[in-house]
């Protein structure tokens, strides 16, 4: 693996909502298809702590722990070894222009910077995570109380779908790039309460709104670990 970038993704919490086929298909990158779960295609806001990045092995010197929110798809590619099990990003939000422009120059991804703040309270049973990002005239949050031991999901479950995903996709110039991410098995913990507010219409466009409205069907918190990010490369 030719490592980019490497970082601490940590407090990953993931609410998933079915969407329609075509919704998702117009975000698709050529030489990919959407990956179903039992006959239905998902997407998942995704809220986590982005801590101590490095490029090519040098530590930034900015923005050291932010947070970072990602609305995502699932998908798959046909490679010589089989299967890949990837992921295509809607959009990205944090509030370090930095990483903004590498994953904009580099991998062609939607990335919007935004101030943004976090919080995270344990007792002996749950933890509750806060992350909320701002845009003007408004305020935007997911919140979830999560169990503190962790569980392994079932084989053919709607938590092992969403679960590790090692390749992104992105559509740049006509070109479809893929990169790799690589971490441990991350543990996974049962969501117990669970609430959003999202100006979807704003961020993702009118067609997402009916889609990011209520309970979602599944929300779990991913501890996270190390990462490591290759360059992108061309596919397609």
């Amino acid at each position: 693996m030719n490592t980019l970038l490497t970082a601490h993704w940590t407090n990953l919490a993931v609410a998933t909502y079915r969407a329609d086929h075509n919704l998702l298909k117009a975000h698709l990158p050529r030489g990919t298809e959407i990956a179903n779960w039992n006959g239905n295609c998902y997407m998942s806001i995704v809220a986590f702590l982005f801590e101590k990045p490095a490029f090519l092995g040098i530590p930034s010197p900015f923005f050291r722990k932010f947070e970072e929110v990602n609305l995502r798809f699932y998908v798959r590619r046909k490679a010589k070894e089989g299967w890949r099990k990837g992921v295509v990003f809607i959009r990205e939000i944090s509030p370090s222009r930095i990483i903004g422009t590498v994953a904009k120059w580099l991998y062609g991804e939607k990335f919007t910077s935004l101030p943004m703040q976090h919080s995270i309270k344990k007792d002996i049973n749950a933890t509750q995570v806060s992350y909320t990002w701002q845009l003007p005239g408004s305020t935007n949050c997911l919140e979830m109380t999560h169990s503190n031991e962790h569980f392994i999901p079932g084989n053919g479950s709607l938590e092992s779908y969403i679960h590790d995903h090692f390749y992104a996709y992105t559509a740049l110039n006509d070109t479809t790039r893929e990169f790799t991410i690589e971490h441990r098995p991350w543990n996974i913990h049962k969501g117990l309460s669970f609430g959003m507010k999202v100006d979807a219409k704003e961020l993702y466009g009118q067609e997402f709104v009916e889609y990011l409205q209520g309970v979602p069907e599944s929300y779990f918190l991913m501890d996270g670990s190390f990462t490591k990010v290759s360059f992108p490369h061309i596919i397609h």
